[in-house]
């Protein structure tokens, strides 16, 4: 197992033209005594992917028309910086040496979602990170800025930054993380992809695409049902982040939305009373963005992985507001919509599901993360990870 230097190299000097965000980069979350040791690296990923036309879908929440095909006709071909943290465990254990976690987080956050919020508190270093419960556990992870988020690079938020491309971004990664050319000190011969929301998307897309890319499946806040359009508290707040937060995003073009509205974040991502308000209010300060081509492509972004054959667990909040029906909640893993989830996998070697209790979307920052985060890891453990 090589370290590449040159494509380390010339990741970090391309950090300088592109970004400009040198010294704020390279912060990485506090964690507890023992906690993972983590780098934040970038790399950079050429593309060739297919985007839908905006211009040719139906408006949010129209019917679609009989016969309607959705038109990938956008070609995007394109060399992109993406900034990943790449973290070591704090146990060593020699049967997950060459094991890696993938971590791919879902819209308006980035890839701080899978750590604690950085708070100073060691208490929530332990509840709320599951980077630092993969350390624990002896595994090495991998988590990534998505294309148009945090440090990685920011393309045309309507024609560039929707769901096909973040698939290839994610595919060209883990290519390069499993050789010889990695820029990380090892090449990894295992590949869990662990995504939430919108990177649980991403990750359903991929091993339909590429199915042997990975060798475990883990998609959180996720089911075969998404809600067509958000609700009218959170629908009538998404504004530019240019204006909604004017000293973060000022830069970027008004394709990029953020949410403004502190109580319908709340009801959307969050299940009240079970979660604690400072970790929500953190969430909410430190909120990134969304695209408008993620945004209008979502509801056509489920399907069916036919040929992907390795297990697949799906772990989702008892009350989560998107993926879930939004009037009850998401039911048994026996008989509803995270059973029904399993027809997505047709050929898996296995399927299971689980439901973190007393948790809406964001289920990891809620105070029943640590159950979520167990089941998760007992998981692989189970499946030889």
């Amino acid at each position: 197992m090589r370290n590449s230097v040159v494509s380390l190299t010339i990741a970090l000097v391309s950090l300088f033209f592109t970004l400009g965000h040198s010294s704020e980069s390279f912060h990485v979350p506090s964690t507890v005594t023992g906690g993972p040791k983590c780098t934040d690296i970038f790399v950079l990923v050429t593309i060739n992917a297919k985007n839908i036309d905006l211009s040719k879908l139906p408006a949010p929440g129209a019917p679609l028309p009989p016969g309607f095909v959705v038109p990938y006709t956008i070609p995007v071909t394109s060399t992109y910086n993406i900034s990943i943290r790449y973290c070591e465990p704090a146990f060593n254990n020699d049967d997950r040496d060459n094991t890696l976690q993938f971590l791919v987080h879902g819209l308006t956050y980035t890839k701080d979602y899978w750590f604690a919020p950085d708070t100073g508190s060691q208490l929530a270093n332990i509840l709320y990170s599951w980077a630092d419960y993969a350390s624990r556990q002896g595994y090495y992870t991998v988590a990534i800025d998505r294309l148009g988020n945090g440090f990685s690079s920011h393309p045309d938020p309507n024609t560039e930054a929707q769901y096909p491309a973040n698939v290839e971004v994610v595919h060209e990664l883990i290519k390069l993380f499993r050789s010889d050319d990695s820029p990380l000190p090892y090449a990894f011969k295992k590949v869990i992809y662990a995504g939430h929301s919108f990177g649980s998307i991403v990750g359903d897309n991929l091993v339909a695409k590429y199915p042997n890319d990975v060798d475990g499946l883990v998609l959180t806040g996720y089911s075969n049902y998404v809600i067509p359009a958000a609700p009218p508290e959170v629908l009538n707040n998404i504004i530019p982040a240019a204006f909604a937060s004017p000293t973060r995003f000022s830069n970027l073009p008004t394709g990029y939305l953020q949410f403004n509205s502190r109580p319908g974040q709340a009801a959307f991502f969050f299940h009240s009373p079970f979660y604690n308000t400072d970790i929500f209010n953190h969430d909410y300060d430190t909120r990134g963005t969304v695209t408008a081509g993620e945004l209008a492509t979502t509801p056509f972004a489920l399907t069916t992985a036919s040929n992907y054959r390795g297990p697949v667990l799906v772990i989702t909040g008892q009350n989560d507001q998107i993926f879930c029906n939004p009037s009850t909640d998401c039911g048994s893993t026996a008989n509803g919509l995270l059973a029904d989830t399993k027809a997505l996998f047709p050929a898996a070697s296995s399927y299971e599901a689980s439901i973190v209790a007393t948790a809406g979307h964001c289920w990891h920052l809620h105070y029943a993360a640590p159950q979520g985060f167990g089941v998760a890891h007992n998981w692989m453990a189970r499946h030889g990870f």
